[in-house]
């Protein structure tokens, strides 16, 4: 992000009053501007004025009378012009604020660089910005997969890396922006009727989110209410059946910690009832599939030997000895 900052005295009503303006928040197409305005100016509302070039204002917003708006950029800028004016109640108009000058950040620029076994992606990134790269083993696959953490950006350029095999098939990586990926989710809770409840809040894409429920707050335990939910949206719903007669309860939302090992995509029993794993994966890279009898316990028990991936999904069958009910999974990529 990189924009020039001028704020000054720049108009005075016959009634002393003094405007500011200054820019606060960038997400892309939309600006949200800040300024103070006297309230002994007389004045009832402002515009902010926007334009390609200096103190050429084609585009007007009529904001009302507020000190802070977020309005939508015009399209095809590569840089932007902005001042605010104030009206009074017989529609004079003051002189504009000086310019608040933005040029916007382009999008991310994929420098590529691989070696004998690691493939590294750099980009250029906006601080405070959350980013994800996905990967397609060719163009024509239908779906773009993750394979990476959210990685907020802590500097200008950003990269990351992967062992990867050079001699596998073709790869094609991106970049996903993830915006204000520190926001936290804000629960909003309705009751469509009196059967159901309906939980909805704001997500960062890519992140796995779950509903606690405590009857009171002096019980000592939140008790998990939905599954664990995997959204690649920014909003999410989930709805309930509850009993009219129950008592009431407490809930909260949990963003769950991003893991280590990829999600597993399906676990199925085979014709001899035997379980089934699949999961996504990036050709030339080593996976191993982990089990464990009990959630609480720390470890997970290596299942599988070493796998090599040669598609961008992979499954293996459990051997029957080890197939057993009431039994978790998990899938780790080995790195060195």
């Amino acid at each position: 992000m990189k924009f020039r900052r001028l704020i000054s005295t720049r108009w005075v009503w016959p009634v002393s009053g003094l405007l500011f303006a200054s820019a606060t928040a960038w997400s892309g197409p939309r600006i949200t501007l800040s300024w103070y305005s006297d309230p002994a100016s007389g004045a009832v509302g402002h515009r902010i004025l926007c334009g390609f070039r200096e103190f050429d204002y084609p585009y007007v917003f009529d904001v009302g009378d507020v000190t802070r708006a977020t309005i939508t950029l015009p399209d095809g800028g590569s840089e932007y012009h902005l001042a605010v004016i104030a009206y009074n109640a017989e529609g004079v108009e003051s002189p504009p604020s000086e310019e608040v000058i933005y040029v916007p950040p382009g999008p991310p620029r994929l420098q590529p660089e691989k070696s004998s076994n690691q493939f590294t992606v750099r980009w250029n990134s906006i601080p405070g910005t959350g980013y994800r790269v996905l990967y397609k083993p060719e163009l024509t696959a239908n779906e773009w997969n993750p394979v990476s953490k959210i990685i907020v950006a802590d500097a200008t350029q950003t990269e990351w890396s992967t062992a990867f095999n050079t001699a596998a098939p073709s790869a094609f990586f991106k970049v996903q922006v993830i915006p204000n990926p520190g926001s936290p989710p804000e629960l909003k809770l309705t009751q469509p009727n009196e059967n159901e409840l309906r939980f909805s809040w704001n997500c960062i894409p890519g992140r796995s989110y779950q509903i606690l429920f405590k009857e009171t707050l002096a019980a000592p335990d939140w008790i998990p209410l939905s599954p664990v939910l995997l959204t690649e949206s920014t909003v999410l719903e989930w709805v309930t059946e509850i009993d009219p007669a129950a008592a009431s309860g407490f809930f909260k939302l949990e963003m769950l910690p991003e893991s280590e090992r990829l999600p597993v995509t399906s676990i199925t029993y085979d014709e001899n009832e035997r379980v089934q794993i699949a999961w996504n994966a990036i050709p030339g890279c080593r996976y191993q599939v982990f089990c464990k009898s009990d959630l609480s316990e720390t470890d997970w028990t290596p299942l599988s030997d070493e796998l090599v991936a040669e598609a961008v999904e992979m499954s293996w069958t459990v051997p029957e000895d080890a197939s057993q009910p009431g039994v978790f999974y998990a899938v780790k990529e080995l790195v060195d």
